[in-house]
């Protein structure tokens, strides 16, 4: 009950490393920097085994190692899903259009051959499979079925007109060929223009997906024509004109040319509002937005942001810009606490270490632990002895201060405001660094995962825009 009373006055403590309720307890990991997979991979899996071995009610597990291994998880599930239901709605697409076996077993083999084929063109380049290439398959299943499509629709009315199959093969291609060139040459060149986007995955989906165009072409006036070749011209019923589908076609013809004008001022209307609207649409990002919020993962960073502070991580660079001064001497603490103080009651933020809470927490040490001692110490023969202290055991802040004491960080948890509140939130920050702090005596940078992901979704909105432009 002591030690109830006693961490529960401790205002850091709360939120941090105790929950709000008093029912949980957080436990920080720092690890290896810059791990690869395999050394992630083999830590979360002795993690989880450790943790399995005590009796716990409920437990989460949130962090870089625990995310990458569960999205590389599902990514592999994921791309068996996609590539699964393509062949299924490709079936079916082909059993309502071509109404044989033969009409869906020709284009599904040289559909699968294309992907085949791009999908190995990623590790053949030195490339691997991640969240935004898992994409290709499908893609090239759509792009591939519509070079097909073409090509066996316009042999199918030759055939029915009387041609005979070579007549039918040669005569598709020179009327079909020129036109899905260029329906290939312009979709490649779109996905060329993500070449101008700023982030890498993006670029190598560009690359590849314009590769994958190229080869479904390729494959599509080749393979497909020398397989017409070899088999049995296939039986097909004439094509009356009292089809529903003729009939329904004539009909929406009548409309049209009877409300030409009519049609024209309605999507002008409905074109210029929708130009209207879309510059409308509001740039913004949330941690683990992609997932469901019943996904396992998903529901560990609900926890943590419900019962402590948050998981999203604030950085900061402190770097002392007078060479006569280091980054624990009075003066420079001072202004750094400024900055904590306001990052405190501008970011909800908790769990903030810095030089700050070295000199603080040292001078508590050193003056028999009482929290009335947690503060920048004033008087100078005292403010030395605790800095003589600090430096001794300098190597133990390495994570906060660099060995020659020019440069510091300040870290902290917070909610996930978004990315657009965040950013509105640095600017605050920034105007108050400019009007209440010396900068000629100390300058800072915004760093860290979070601040990269927000970046990157303003990056990818601006190029979009630069692509859109581009390609058309």
């Amino acid at each position: 009950d002591d030690d109830y009373v006693k961490i529960y006055s401790e205002e850091r403590l709360i939120g941090s490393f105790f929950s709000k309720n008093a029912k949980s307890i957080a436990l920080f990991v720092k690890h290896k920097d810059l791990l690869k997979k395999d050394a992630s991979d083999s830590l979360l899996i002795a993690v989880e085994s450790l943790i399995k071995r005590y009796d716990f009610d409920e437990y989460h597990l949130v962090g870089r190692i625990h995310g990458q291994h569960y999205y590389t998880k599902r990514m592999g599930q994921e791309m068996f899903q996609f590539v699964t239901s393509s062949i299924i709605l490709i079936i079916l697409f082909l059993f309502l259009a071509f109404r044989s076996w033969w009409g869906i077993l020709i284009p599904l083999l040289i559909i699968i051959m294309t992907v085949v084929w791009v999908t190995s063109l990623i590790p053949l380049t030195g490339s691997s499979l991640d969240l935004i290439k898992i994409l290709i398959p499908t893609i090239m299943f759509i792009v591939g079925m519509s070079d097909i499509v073409h090509l066996l629709s316009k042999y199918y009315d030759e055939l029915r007109s009387g041609k005979d199959k070579i007549a039918a093969i040669k005569i598709t291609l020179k009327e079909v060929g020129m036109a899905t060139l260029l329906t290939s040459l312009t979709t490649a060149i779109g996905f060329l223009t993500l070449l101008t986007n700023t982030i890498k995955p993006i670029r190598e989906f560009g690359i590849y997906t314009a590769s994958g165009v190229a080869i479904a072409f390729l494959i599509a006036f080749t393979v497909l024509p020398a397989v017409l070749v070899l088999v049995k011209t296939p039986f097909l019923p004439e094509v009356n004109g009292k089809s529903i589908w003729t009939k329904l076609l004539r009909r929406l013809f009548v409309i049209v040319i009877n409300r030409k004008i009519t049609i024209l001022i309605s999507f002008s209307v409905l074109t210029i509002a929708s130009i209207v609207l879309s510059m409308n649409v509001k740039v913004n990002n949330f941690l683990l937005e992609d997932l469901s919020d019943r996904d396992p993962i998903k529901k560990s960073y609900i926890f943590f942001e419900r019962e402590f502070v948050g998981i999203r991580p604030f950085e900061m660079q402190i770097t002392v810009k007078d060479t006569s001064k280091n980054i624990l001497d009075y003066e420079v603490v001072s202004e750094i606490e400024k900055i904590e103080v306001f990052c405190k009651k501008n970011y909800e933020m908790s769990l903030i270490i810095s030089p700050v809470s070295i000199v603080k927490t040292m001078n508590r040490a050193n003056n028999g632990g009482h929290k009335i001692n947690e503060v920048i110490p004033t008087d100078s023969t005292q403010y030395n002895s605790m800095l003589r202290l600090v430096k001794r055991y300098k190597k133990r802040f390495e994570l906060i201060i660099t060995e020659d004491l020019k440069s510091g960080r300040l870290q902290g948890k917070m909610i996930d405001f978004g990315g657009r509140e965040t950013k509105a939130r640095n600017e605050k920050l920034k105007a108050f660094i400019q009007d209440s702090v010396n900068t000629k005596l100390i300058d800072y940078k915004l760093t860290g995962t979070a601040l990269l992901i927000d970046k990157n979704n303003e990056y990818l909105a601006s190029n979009m825009m630069i692509g859109l432009l581009l390609a058309f």
